[in-house]
């Protein structure tokens, strides 16, 4: 059996149907004229076969354009796809996405379509790769961002107040808006289960709650769960803990920085000083940017491989012996004023002995401890250590056992009773620095102070406020013991873009602890109880008997119940509890990282591992790390095999956008306008990689002129392919004529490129060959080259059913490449494409994408013919710019090499198709038999062949006899007056054809 073309390149299943009903009402065809004989062009124009298809060129912005797309999306049946595949490729391998959760919080923002968009790209390829593809939506339902909406919405500032009416309100929050978001990622055409909803998940689920007491308990177990007064980032404005990620930092944040002098009270063994010198006081000076901690100051850091220096100062307002790092002497001097002169210098190890008094409580005594994360190249090298107010502060006070409960500033960022003098009351970050500041100058030990100290500092990510570290009593995941066994399972990740994997290693191995407590009402409770004592009570049987109260009734039932009914009598006696022992449950609920980072356990099970996740740059130290620790933690692997990181929407301009600016642009803006294809095309083009994106009006209008572009095409390519049958009118390969052949040629390799591009999620450069292709092979290159053959060849003939036979091909590899990224123009295209039979009615149902292989001998020769051709064709167009091309006969006259090469288009038939390769009436070939006999002069353009492996000469000049068009295929082919037709015309329409 002869293969057929569709059979040498396999590719779809064959296009199915026809579905007239997503017709648009704006494409039927205007009446066309009657024909007329006044000239010979409309005489024979019935008998041309030209382009018939109903397939609008153009859609009307706006209402028709969105209409359009509604049509589609339910005639294709896009709700029901994923369900659909689900049931007919339970056997296929899987492909599993699992999703981020965004905040059901808000209406859509352009944000979230390149993160939706970018993994719809990805299932849909993977789909028609024939893979099962398991993708679960889902929410974040819980935390400070919706908490926030529901306390504005009930005009209240304090939930912890009312907590229950709170909760109530954030449930009506979240189904308001993760409903619009549903619909608005439906719109966008992102396949998933969205007629059932059982293949989504929200993080309020009781399933999914419940099952977040149970994975607390699995780690509390292990001893990787545990309670502790550290320093955390506290939020005043919150009045809550927060995790790294929910900081952004300000980098105009400005700060009132100020050099002290803190007075030694046991000096070091140094050097030997005069007398006088003796006498003098001894300071050690430190730098800070946040003097409100100063009260907390326990000990001075500093470095014992930094070289320091003692200075003495004979400046008569300020003399004494002062100790910094030696480089920092001409700094303080420019600083401070005071004149220095130097004693000598010293290693830090010197300072081990030394003492200094507490710059405010002058009675305490407190040490010098050596700390490596000192430098000399900031401040003053040696740096104030208050252990409730910074990461390194405290693990150094831990391990010289220094007090590290000492915090003089509660939950609102005020100092407490205890920080004494005239503080108590005030808020740290404003009066509160002040009144320190005023108190260091009473003493003596201000010796330069900076209110405009420009520089990075955290905000809350909610309140745009700023955040302190404080020392609190929280929840930690003890990110020490996973440290190693993460980084382990991190490297046998792929990441997209490969970097990542070091970024997300150095930022694990910064990260100190992992704070999973917050204090706030809507969320899941840590399962926990205290005594009067404040101790923890938890236990197996606790913790199951909460667990089973949570998945009957849901988390609001902590909040709901009284301590007896959480803890009922065999559940206090599992915890060694007296019967009238006083028990408070706690008020902390879960960190959201902590809920979203175990999702993988919640939706895939502890046996399954994602494929992919894929989010934004900002989730190295957010979700992409709780799901790593977690998941190492409880089973000890990874629970992704590969991570795709994408950048951060910004304006054309490169600036962020926000309401302030005025430069926010909603995503379903462009889809009312121009459908969400367009969107969805930016999306691909633009936000590859993980470089922040510019998003506007002028990319959007580039994406919409491309669109128009190839509706264009595939108007014309639909036109011309009416009423042929793939399965009763394809040619077998052998069979197609030489262009078509090496037309397939190039759409295989076309396909094959694009395919890589969509293995390694490169849909940037899916667009960039899809627009060159279409443009200039399909375009300028073969609808241009076959227009002759499709209109004026008899209509069943094996010239026209060759370049049909290869139009379609070309059109099915069009729509496979581009589908992923534009599912509704593929699905309207493929409408039209006429076939009888019928599948399931949606192109990623109907077909797979195939590997092409390519069996026939000649591919490599029909290849290195149409590259020589190619280098002869762009001299001569070059040659003859501006003329009216079909106006020209030519001769080819090429040496032998190059002859031999192109033997087959020296037939009179074949040199027809080579006469429309060249876009001229017609072409002589001959062989240069001897090169020296002729001179280039005699050619109108000539030039050397070095291609292949091919090398010669080619010279081509005009034939200068005067012809005349034909009246029906318009090629210049007529000698005589009298004649009307070409010899070819005649064969099809007969000599004595009449209007």
């Amino acid at each position: 059996m002869i293969a057929t073309a569709a059979a040498v390149f396999p590719r779809l299943c064959i296009i199915r149907t026809c579905r007239p009903g997503i017709r648009h009402a704006s494409s039927k065809t205007k009446p066309k004229p009657k024909n007329d004989d006044s000239g010979s062009k409309k005489k024979y124009s019935s008998t041309v076969i030209l382009p018939k298809t109903t397939f609008p060129r153009r859609i009307a912005d706006g209402e028709p354009r969105v209409a359009l797309d509604e049509s589609i999306r339910v005639s294709a049946k896009f709700d029901d796809l994923y369900t659909h595949l689900q049931t007919v490729r339970a056997d296929r391998p899987e492909f599993i996405l699992h999703d981020g959760p965004p905040y059901a919080n808000g209406d859509l923002h352009v944000g979230h379509a390149v993160n939706k968009i970018l993994k719809d790209i990805t299932n849909r390829y993977k789909i028609l790769k024939g893979f099962r593809v398991d993708y679960q939506p889902g929410w974040d339902c819980h935390g400070l961002p919706i908490e926030l909406k529901a306390l504005q919405r009930l005009k209240i500032k304090d939930g912890k107040k009312e907590p229950l009416r709170v909760r109530t309100e954030a449930e009506k929050v979240v189904e308001e808006y993760s409903g619009i978001q549903r619909d608005g990622f439906r719109r966008w055409g992102v396949v998933a289960d969205w007629s059932s909803g059982k293949n989504t998940y929200f993080t309020r689920d009781r399933a999914y709650e419940a099952k977040q007491i149970e994975l607390f308990w699995n780690l509390f177990k292990e001893k990787l769960i545990y309670r502790d007064l550290k320093p955390v980032y506290w939020s005043p404005s919150s009045q809550s803990s927060l995790a790294e990620a929910e900081l952004e930092y300000n980098n105009n944040h400005k700060s009132t920085a100020v050099y002290a002098a803190f007075k030694l009270m046991k000096k070091p063994e140094l050097i030997q000083l005069s007398s006088e010198e003796e006498k003098l006081p001894w300071y050690a000076v430190i730098w800070t940017t946040t003097p409100w901690s100063l009260p907390g100051n326990q000990a001075i850091a500093f470095n014992p491989n930094v070289s320091y220096v003692l200075a003495v100062s004979t400046s008569p307002e300020k003399p004494g012996v002062f100790l910094f790092a030696e480089n920092f002497i001409d700094r303080c001097s420019e600083l401070t004023g005071l004149q220095f002169k130097k004693k000598g210098f010293f290693p830090g190890g010197y300072l081990r002995s030394a003492t200094y008094a507490h710059p405010l409580y002058e009675s305490k005594e407190c040490p010098f401890l050596p700390g490596d994360y000192v430098s000399a190249e900031k401040g003053s090298g040696l740096v104030h250590t208050a252990p409730a107010h910074g990461h390194d502060d405290y693990l150094l006070g831990l391990a010289n056992k220094l007090d590290t409960s000492v915090c003089y500033v509660d939950e609102d960022g005020k100092f407490t009773p205890s920080a004494g003098f005239d503080l108590p009351g005030l808020d740290a970050l404003t009066e509160g620095t002040s009144a320190v500041i005023y108190h260091l100058n009473s003493r003596g030990l201000l010796l330069h102070c900076d209110d405009e100290f420009v520089h990075s500092y955290p905000y809350d990510w909610r309140t745009k406020k700023p955040v302190i570290l404080r020392a609190s009593d929280q929840w930690f995941v003890d990110v020490e013991k996973l440290r190693d066994a993460a980084v382990e399972a991190l490297g046998k990740v792929e990441f997209n873009p490969s970097n990542g994997m070091d970024y997300m290693k150095q930022q694990l191995q910064q990260r100190p602890y992992w704070c999973i407590s917050r204090q706030r009402v809507w969320g899941v409770p840590i399962p926990v109880f205290y005594d009067e004592t404040n101790k923890s009570l938890i236990s197996k049987d606790s913790i199951e008997h909460i667990r089973t109260v949570i998945a009957e009734e849901g988390s609001g039932a902590w909040w709901n119940r009284d301590v007896p009914s959480l803890l009922p009598e065999p559940v206090r006696c599992s915890l060694g509890l007296l019967p009238d022992a006083a028990v408070r449950k706690g008020t902390d609920i879960l960190d959201i990282w902590f809920e979203s980072g175990t999702s993988w356990a919640c939706v895939l099970g502890n046996k399954k591992v994602a494929d992919l996740y894929l989010e934004g740059h900002d989730q190295y130290g957010a979700w992409f790390q709780t799901s790593l620790l977690t998941s190492v933690a409880l089973r000890n692997i990874a629970p992704y095999k590969k991570i795709f990181v994408h950048g951060f929407a910004l304006d054309e301009k490169g600036r962020k956008m926000s309401k302030s600016l005025g430069n926010v642009i909603h995503p379903d803006s462009v889809v009312q306008k121009y459908g969400a294809d367009a969107l969805r095309i930016w999306v691909a083009q633009f936000a590859t990689g993980s470089t922040n994106i510019l998003f506007g009006p002028k990319l959007v209008d580039s994406v919409v002129e491309n669109i128009a572009k190839w509706r264009s095409i595939f108007s014309f390519m639909l036109g011309c392919l009416h009423g042929y049958n793939p399965a009763t009118n394809s040619l077998p390969f052998e069979q197609l004529c030489l262009t078509d052949r090496y037309m397939l040629l190039k759409t295989h390799k076309f396909v094959s490129d694009i395919d890589q591009h969509y293995r390694n999620m490169e849909y940037n450069k899916v667009i960039i060959d899809f627009i060159a292709f279409v443009s200039v092979s399909v375009s300028a290159f073969y609808c241009t080259v076959i227009k002759d053959r499709l209109y004026c060849e008899p209509h069943n003939s094996v010239k026209r059913r060759s370049a049909l036979t290869t139009l379609h091909y070309v059109l099915e590899s069009l729509l496979l490449v581009i589908a992923p990224i534009a599912p509704y123009l593929t699905e309207e295209v493929n409408s039209y494409l006429e076939s009888s039979n019928k599948t399931f009615g949606n192109f990623f149902a109907d077909n797979v994408w195939k590997d092409a292989t390519v069996s026939v001998q000649d591919e490599t020769a029909v290849l290195r013919m149409f590259d020589v051709l190619e280098e002869i064709r762009n001299s001569v167009n070059q040659q003859f710019t501006g003329e009216h091309l079909l106006k020209l006969n030519l001769r080819f006259m090429l040496t032998p090499d190059v002859f031999q090469l192109l033997a087959p288009f020296c037939d009179e038939k074949a040199s027809q198709e080579m006469a429309d390769f060249f876009g001229v009436s017609m072409v002589h070939i001959e062989q240069w038999r001897n090169v020296n006999s002729l001179e280039d002069s005699r050619f109108d353009v000539s030039g050397e062949i070095k291609s292949n492996g091919i090398t010669g000469r080619f010279g081509v000049s005009r034939i200068n006899v005067e012809k005349r068009p034909c009246g029906r295929c318009r090629k210049f082919l007529l000698d005589k007056v009298e004649q009307d037709l070409c010899e070819r015309c005649i064969g099809v329409i007969g000599d004595n054809w009449s209007v």
